[in-house]
């Protein structure tokens, strides 16, 4: 429930008298919506960070894999070259 929704179910004499209250209540409430807009924000941009982290770290792995199997490659080729194999 909104403050609005809230206080016009109130009298016209209730309105006036806790007029102060009403007032910063609609701020809090203006605020508390500005803080949510701000946070739906951030946790999408934050879900697309961790999206492009994990499709990175996939590739370095990739790369890593690749990198092993190389290197695994070069060693066969030297132990072969000296006559071990």
């Amino acid at each position: 429930m909104t403050v609005l929704e809230l206080i016009s179910q109130w009298t016209a004499e209730e309105r006036k008298l806790h007029m102060e209250l009403i007032l910063e209540c609609l701020e809090r409430e203006r605020s508390l919506m500005d803080s949510k807009r701000a946070i739906k924000g951030s946790e999408e941009k934050m879900k697309q960070s961790l999206d492009l982290l994990s499709s990175r770290l996939s590739n370095l792995a990739q790369a890593a894999k690749q990198n092993a199997d190389q290197i695994q490659n070069v060693y066969l080729l030297l132990v072969k070259g000296q006559g071990n194999v």
